[in-house]
């Protein structure tokens, strides 16, 4: 601006496009009093605001002298509406579930003293830490679990919660991670803290001590080196990281589980992969309520169905103030935005097993029904699959309430099995579709399980459990026999699932174990992990060894295919061809192979070793 002088013909006509679609949303990019500036520089502007909240009469900017405090008052009337509502319609975003945790039955809700301590907070890690499992994606696997913020009023609250978190993960806390969690991500919770070291200039030192103590943490978690000099750097890092935009961070090894924040990405911040906020504060006004919710509801793969809301604090005050966000910013309604809370979805997960039950009593029912009656069973079972899925994604749900629903984990996989083949016999042009009279259940030909998980057993949770049989921790002193064969047959339990998807490792470990259980004493004070690693390189290189004597190929070119081999490529494949003694080959055989015919099926042969040989045993 200082080489254009105020009043040009130049400056008349420019106009000022302050637009979320170019990523500055028009109430954080310029301020009601930046705005006043700008136009008393820029006499003849025209301005156009783009927002996905605005500022309404009841929830305008704070009072600040005669400076306007709404979106119309600032932009001017509105041009267009596009609410939540129209964007769960058009399947753009996701709807809200949220729940309220904070503790009942209080007489103020606004009292601190109820929530500042570290017993409220310890509740709030165990649901976190324990009770998010299908929020946070579990059941997608390891690599594919989705992240979680959790957001406090304060920098040095935020501060407790991280000090506290790691005492929890160090084992120094009476809360401990369940076993059902640590079988999916050995090492959860990946967490990560920011906030703004200036944002309290009173507490400014200790502030950055912490911080550089977090940023300690995360250059060892992630093997970076930002000082306290380059917060903008390590800030810029976290971002990508919980973006997973990237494909560097789609490996496991990058991810993180969670980030403890004050106001920092909770307006602006786009990351699909974010499915939960956990909120440890009193209720934000209207505006702030909706920005920090959307973080949650970005569309990302078929099992994040909703953003998830877990409130800690004024459950009834909480629940007003959602209400009423949503109604402001969803033109009057909440249907479509927020899902049914726990009190409607329990009674009417009841009701869907009843029915589920009519249709096919057991699971063994289900092949001899007729095709009518599978075609109900079939609508039933989509109706029981999604309630189920909800069911299982508030905080209230245990496991252990399955019994008293009157059905168990492992007969609901059996029907779900039985499911999926019912939906293969009823597709479009076996025996004239979905029946012949037109009254026939109306079944969601794309319908995708939601509740079915097949969440395999973590590899490193094992080694892990062998470990501590092998090596008790020193604190537990020695283990009875009895309580060493408890042990060591739970260890067979989880080789014997983990059998189910890879049989070449889970036979190594099953090698092991038998080899401890003769002897107690033998991999005392060893590394587990480095013994099954090594058992695994011995049979890579049997196997190597065996081929190459078979097809007299050279072992250390098969060996780089074998530890290089992805995605059914042989990188290395003229090479292999190119040092290949056929001469010898044609000799040792009676009846020898032509060259071409002998080359293309020895490559046919090594790449059915890589894919059913060696490539189980490189998975970890």
């Amino acid at each position: 601006m200082g080489n254009l002088a105020k009043g040009s013909p130049l400056i008349k006509k420019l106009i000022f496009f302050v637009s979320y679609l170019t990523r500055a949303e028009c109430h954080r990019a310029v301020t009601p009093g930046t705005k006043r500036e700008l136009e008393r520089f820029f006499g003849r502007s025209l301005w156009f605001g783009f927002t996905g909240t605005p500022r309404f009469a009841e929830n305008p900017y704070p009072q600040m002298g005669d400076l306007p405090r709404t979106t119309e008052e600032l932009y001017g009337g509105c041009l267009h509406k596009y609410t939540i509502q129209n964007a769960i319609h058009d399947e753009a975003v996701l709807g809200f579930q949220v729940e309220h945790d904070g503790p009942k039955n209080i007489t103020d809700e606004t009292d601190s003293s109820a929530y500042d301590n570290e017993t409220h907070m310890l509740q709030v890690l165990d649901i976190i830490l324990n009770k998010s499992y299908h929020k946070l994606g579990f059941q997608n696997g390891k690599g594919k679990t989705y992240e979680g913020l959790l957001t406090t009023s304060s920098i040095p609250l935020a501060q407790k919660y991280y000090e506290l978190l790691t005492r929890v993960k160090n084992g120094e806390t009476s809360l401990e991670i369940s076993d059902k969690v640590k079988q999916v991500l050995p090492d959860f919770p990946k967490f990560a803290i920011t906030y703004s070291i200036a944002e309290n200039a009173e507490g400014s030192q200790v502030n950055q001590q912490k911080m550089q103590k977090s940023l300690d943490d995360y250059n060892g978690m992630f093997g970076t080196k930002y000082e306290l000099s380059q917060i903008q750097g390590y800030n810029a890092n976290l971002n990508k990281r919980l973006a997973r935009k990237e494909p560097k961070y789609q490996s496991r090894s990058e991810q993180l589980d969670l980030v403890i924040v004050v106001d920092r990405l909770l307006t602006g911040f786009d990351a699909p992969c974010m499915s939960t906020i956990f909120i440890d504060r009193q209720p934000m006004g209207p505006h702030d309520l909706i920005q920090a919710f959307s973080r949650t509801n970005r569309i990302f793969d078929k099992s994040k169905t909703y953003g998830q809301i877990v409130t800690f604090q004024a459950p009834k005050l909480f629940k007003e103030s959602v209400d009423e966000a949503v109604k402001l910013y969803s033109a009057g309604g909440t249907k479509e935005a927020l899902l049914a809370e726990w009190e409607e979805i329990e009674p009417a997960f009841r009701k869907s097993l009843a029915a589920l039950r009519v249709a096919a009593e057991t699971p063994s029912d289900v092949p001899g029904l007729s095709r009518k009656e599978k075609e109900v069973f079939a609508k039933m079972f989509q109706s029981f699959d999604r309630l189920f899925a909800q069911l299982r994604s508030f905080t209230n749900y245990d496991d252990s309430m399955l019994s008293g629903y009157g059905i168990t984990q492992e007969e609901y996989d059996d029907y779900a099995g039985h499911y999926l083949n019912v939906v293969e016999e009823l597709k479009p042009g076996d025996d004239g579709g979905n029946g012949d009279d037109g009254d026939e259940p109306v079944i969601d030909p794309d319908y995708e399980l939601m509740a079915y998980s097949s969440t395999k057993i973590d590899y490193e949770y094992i080694i892990s459990l062998i470990q501590h049989i092998v090596t008790p921790d020193s604190e537990e002193g020695e283990i009875t026999p009895e309580e060493r064969q408890k042990k060591l047959d739970e260890v067979k339990q989880y080789v014997e699932e983990l059998r189910k998807n890879n049989p070449k490792i889970a036979e190594i470990m099953t090698n092991l174990i038998n080899e401890i259980e003769e002897d107690e004493d033998k991999y005392r004070g060893q590394s587990i992990l480095n013994i099954v690693e090594n058992m695994k390189r011995d049979c890579i290189d049997r196997v190597i060894t065996d081929f190459c004597i078979t097809w007299y190929a050279s072992k250390d070119d098969v060996m780089y295919a074998a530890t290089h081999y992805r995605n059914g490529e042989i990188p290395n494949e003229s090479a292999i061809k190119a040092t290949i003694d056929f001469t010898s080959y044609k000799a040792a055989q009676e009846k020898a192979l032509p060259k071409f015919k002998y080359y293309a099926q020895m490559m046919a042969e090594l790449r059915k070793t890589l894919e059913v040989e060696i490539k189980p045993l490189l998975e970890r």
